[in-house]
């Protein structure tokens, strides 16, 4: 039993998804003739972890065998599109089997696209384990315990000139943890935001944002309200160099019972470098982020990555991702919410 995806929080991201999926269902109703495509893929993977729980000390080896499989579903049309896209991952552990858990996704995007504008709904429904997916936002690995999401994100672009177009968005994201969560709880984001969007060249594109977002968590009384303003470029260096830049700054209020409200304000970035050689990619990337946590509470945090990945045969490919990240919780409510992070993984596919 879910403590917040069973209210009435709950109940309306059920009646948001319900509407999306009635709206998106709409676009294709005129008649028209329509492409249907349909995929499948699957993947079975065996990993060894020196570190499972992520324990600062004293850190639980084991092996890890994993299962996925995807579906995708396209119905396209000149001036509309419907995808539904079905998941689902097994994870099974050699030693620690209270951590083997059965995780579920569908996701479902729609647009109609007018003489000058264009409307966008994006939709999703996830059931998944709070394992290392939640170390991003809290630092914890929990036990068996469940994690039900629904998101609704609904836009609109209008073309003002061919090639300057605006957005205007909307999100609302419910998360909720099964009542056996010892640290997390659960919460909502509400976000709005505009954009204005300048193509400069084939490949190159500039845009502003202004955004607007609110996490709730009843459980923990607390409230935080964030503005914020960025701007974002990204452009091709040549044929096989592509680079964008993120810069921007954020202002966030907090209200919480029997504290003082408090203010906070800093200063967001993002950058990338990325590349493609003649058997493989490599990437580059550096970012400050402020994002909702599984304690209810808002974490910034500053990430450092490199990824590489080769093909040496058209069945066998290599890859290695290296990642050190930084991160502190704003409000100061949940010590753990401080920590320092650095990740190797390496790996072999056949396929």
């Amino acid at each position: 039993m879910y403590r917040g995806c069973g209210s009435g929080r709950g109940r309306n991201a059920r009646i948001w998804l319900g509407i999306t999926t009635l709206l998106a269902a709409v676009t294709l109703c005129a008649p028209a003739a329509a492409e249907t495509m349909l995929s499948t893929h699957a993947t079975m993977t065996l990993e060894y972890n020196d570190n499972l729980r992520l324990s600062p000390r004293a850190g639980r080896e084991d092996w890890l065998r994993a299962a996925s499989a995807r579906g995708t579903l396209a119905i396209v049309r000149p001036d509309d599109s419907l995808t539904f896209s079905p998941s689902v991952r097994s994870r099974r552990y050699e030693n620690d089997t209270v951590l083997d858990n059965d995780d579920w996704f569908f996701d479902l995007s729609a647009q109609r696209a007018f003489e000058n504008s264009s409307l966008q709904l994006r939709a999703s429904w996830h059931r998944d384990a709070a394992l290392t997916s939640e170390f991003d936002g809290i630092g914890l690995v929990e036990v068996g315990v469940e994690r039900e999401s629904w998101n609704v994100q609904p836009a609109w672009f209008y073309e003002l000139t061919p090639y300057v177009k605006t957005k205007i968005g909307l999100s609302h994201n419910e998360v909720g943890y099964e009542d056996r969560a010892v640290r997390q709880v659960d919460y909502e984001v509400n976000a709005a935001n505009w954009s204005l969007i300048r193509e400069i060249s084939e490949g190159a594109e500039s845009s502003i944002t202004l955004s607007a977002s609110r996490l709730e968590a009843p459980m923990i009384a607390n409230r935080a309200d964030q503005l914020g303003l960025q701007y974002d470029y990204a452009r091709p260096l040549g044929e096989t160099l592509r680079l964008s830049v993120t810069f921007g700054a954020r202002r966030s209020k907090f209200t919480q019972m029997f504290r003082p409200d408090s203010e906070d304000s800093g200063l967001l970035f993002g950058f990338v470098l990325s590349g493609e050689r003649e058997y493989g990619n490599w990437s580059l990337s550096a970012s400050r982020t402020v994002d909702p946590s599984g304690t209810g509470t808002v974490v910034q945090t500053d990430s450092l990555s490199a990824t590489t990945m080769r093909e040496w045969t058209p069945s066998l490919t290599s890859h290695l991702r290296l990642t050190v990240s930084d991160s502190r919780d704003l409000q100061g409510i949940d010590p753990g919410g401080d920590r320092r992070y650095g990740q190797l993984r390496a790996g072999l596919g056949w396929s």
